[in-house]
């Protein structure tokens, strides 16, 4: 979850379920599932192509080191999203001022639209 503590995400990822082998690398195989999910994970947020990716865990002992590694990245990830979010939880008034400005900005791109369904359905008064 986007809020966990590093040590419950480590946690977590070190718990994923692996198939019994030690080659990391992504597979069409049903039974290395969870191998594809974690390398997935790891090419999702560093951009890197499926050879970059294998290639980064070239010298890795085993799923363990894959779990680390991919547990680490999601950490240091997940780190300035839940700082921001401290922030505005830790302020109140700069939370509801953000929000205020966010609706302003929805309203702005919307409301021609729903004016337009209104009209398109009779629900305006011509004139």
């Amino acid at each position: 979850r986007l809020l966990d503590e590093p040590d419950e995400i480590m946690y977590s990822f070190k718990r994923a379920v692996t198939d019994s082998g030690r080659e990391i690398r992504f597979s069409d195989e049903p039974e290395r599932a969870g191998v594809n999910n974690l390398l997935g994970i790891y090419q999702a947020i560093t951009g890197k192509d499926k050879t970059a990716v294998e290639a980064d865990f070239a010298g890795a002992r085993g799923y363990g080191d894959l779990k680390v590694g991919v547990a680490e990245l999601v950490i240091e990830t997940l780190r300035p999203i839940q700082a921001r979010y401290k922030e505005l939880m830790d302020d109140a008034a700069e939370l509801d001022r953000l929000l205020a400005h966010g609706a302003q900005q929805a309203r702005a791109v919307s409301q021609p639209k729903v004016d337009e369904m209104k009209r398109i359905m009779g629900l305006v008064l011509p004139g």
